[in-house]
């Protein structure tokens, strides 16, 4: 145990590069090829500098990618938080006021959403009676064509331009 304590090659370094490597290792080589490779001191050099020189690449990367996804998430939230708190919805108007409602608010809830067309097209599809302020697109009567054209009012977003 203390000998393979005493082997290891930051102990050892110099005086394994003067004798053509480690003895285990030189004599494991001797046995299989017959005869250990002689390698010089200066090959030596280059082999570690390359490896010291790939080891930090690699730790740098490695770095670069723990704190890139850190910071890219960090930016996600803060974006994420941004759009939350400063996203309204439209702003519902209480029934006393239903009268100065959207003219495609059917339901007279206080906003123009899908609910209103989706009751317009159940009341057109049973037949029930409907109101003559439906006609939204002023064809003379009240059918789907009208309930389309609130459902395109109820998706259309703001500030974009026509599709």
């Amino acid at each position: 145990m203390q000998d393979a304590m005493e082997n290891t090659p930051e102990k050892n370094l110099d005086q394994w590069a003067e004798q053509g490597g480690p003895p285990r290792l030189k004599s494991g080589l001797t046995t299989i090829f017959g005869s250990a490779p002689s390698i010089t001191r200066q090959t030596d050099d280059q082999i570690l500098n390359a490896l010291r020189q790939d080891s930090i690449r690699r730790n740098r990367m490695r770095w670069v990618i723990r704190y890139a996804i850190g910071s890219v998430a960090a930016a996600a939230a803060v974006i994420l938080i941004a759009i939350k708190t400063t996203h309204h919805d439209q702003s519902a108007i209480n029934n006393s006021d239903a009268s100065v409602a959207i003219t495609e608010d059917v339901n007279r809830d206080g906003k123009l959403d899908i609910l209103d067309a989706f009751l317009m097209a159940r009341k057109v599809a049973a037949n029930e009676p409907l109101m003559k302020e439906w006609d939204f697109n002023h064809d003379g009567t009240v059918d789907s064509k009208d309930v389309d054209v609130v459902a395109f009012a109820a998706v259309k977003l703001k500030g974009g331009g026509n599709p």
